[in-house]
């Protein structure tokens, strides 16, 4: 994630789960000036101005939807909704009512007035999907058919209701690759790649580290109401020398564990997490591969524990603490055995 100028210092800007419920995020918010950066910024602005529908390619981690907002808050669509939906983040039976939404009645469980989908929330504005590469085929099929025909059926109706949102995908996998795997329609990959845009992982824009990271210090520094800690030259050298295979994410998540470890106002070697200490290249002995999960699998156990400790078990305040939707939460809670 990137962070943004606003009045009285940055912001870390967070994941949305639903239409509108982030902050407004414009590209002259977005901080680095690497040339893959500066690069990936001067295309977004110029698709901005049009209306194809947008693929974003990019790792986990890399701040692919704060560039889709950015490109519906300074596009015509700016005054509509933003709507955005984490495809990995939803179990797979509830996919389709979730896209497209459902009539009274139409499985146990439904609500009595019916639901939206996000396509028809999404009217008028922007619809962002993300990790679309995690859908399974049917679901494919029929998102497929939205882009063609510009309606929508809910689950049990019986009427196709019109929709024009503009819709910006995004996958943290080479979509042509999946294609070729039988994962991943080719004709939906068609109909969405009409403008592409990579989004660059952290380990291509290490000039932009140390000023990424003094936001996030500050920002961190903000909501634990404490001085912003410095960083030593010896533990930036560190940070440099890392591959952040979590990207902007892993370092925002970082500068929280440090947050809730260091007490002392300077950050030295001996304070970062072990996996950036084994992983960077100035060390000695084994080192661990940049890649391998469990490097950021432990920081992120870490941090979730903390962060858990911090608001006592309180999930919301957590989930709203973390930036991400409280099913999010659980899964990750679930997915490290993090219980009570």
């Amino acid at each position: 994630m990137w962070t943004a100028r606003v009045p009285g210092g940055p912001r870390i800007l967070r994941n949305a789960d639903g239409p509108d419920d982030g902050p407004r995020l414009s590209f002259s918010r977005i901080v680095g000036t690497s040339p893959p950066l500066v690069k990936a910024v001067q295309t977004a602005k110029v698709y901005g101005r049009k209306e194809g529908n947008i693929l974003v390619l990019g790792e986990t981690g890399t701040g692919k939807e704060l560039f889709a907002r950015a490109i519906h808050e300074e596009g015509p669509r700016r005054d509509g909704p933003f709507v955005a939906m984490n495809c990995a983040a939803i179990p797979l039976e509830l996919a389709e009512s979730e896209l497209f939404g459902y009539e009274r009645g139409a499985f146990t469980g439904a609500k009595t007035e019916g639901h939206p989908g996000k396509f028809e929330t999404a009217h008028g504005g922007t619809i962002f999907l993300d990790e679309i590469n995690s859908m399974p085929l049917p679901v494919q099929a029929k998102i497929l058919r939205v882009v063609e025909t510009k309606r929508v059926s809910r689950i049990g109706g019986k009427r196709e209701i019109p929709v024009d949102a503009r819709i910006i995908a995004a996958s943290n996998r080479n979509l042509a690759d999946e294609v070729a795997a039988g994962t991943f329609r080719k004709d939906l990959f068609y109909r969405l790649n009409v403008l592409p845009l990579r989004v660059p992982p952290l380990r291509e824009m290490k000039g932009d580290l140390h000023e990424l990271l003094t936001a996030f210090l500050r920002d961190a520094a903000a909501e634990n109401g404490t001085p912003a800690k410095r960083i030593s030259d010896g533990a930036m050298r560190r940070l440099v020398a890392y591959d952040w295979p979590g990207n902007v994410r892993e370092l925002r998540n970082c500068v929280g564990y440090l947050g809730f470890t260091v007490e002392e106002e300077e950050i030295l070697e001996h304070h970062l997490p072990p996996e950036i200490l084994q992983g960077g290249s100035e060390t000695t002995g084994t080192q661990v591969t940049p890649g391998e999960p469990g490097n950021f699998d432990s920081l992120e156990r870490m941090f979730l524990v903390e962060t858990m400790r911090k608001f006592q078990g309180n999930a919301v305040e957590a989930a709203k603490s973390l930036g991400i939707s409280r099913s999010t939460l659980y899964r990750k809670l679930k997915k490290h055995l993090i219980t009570g």
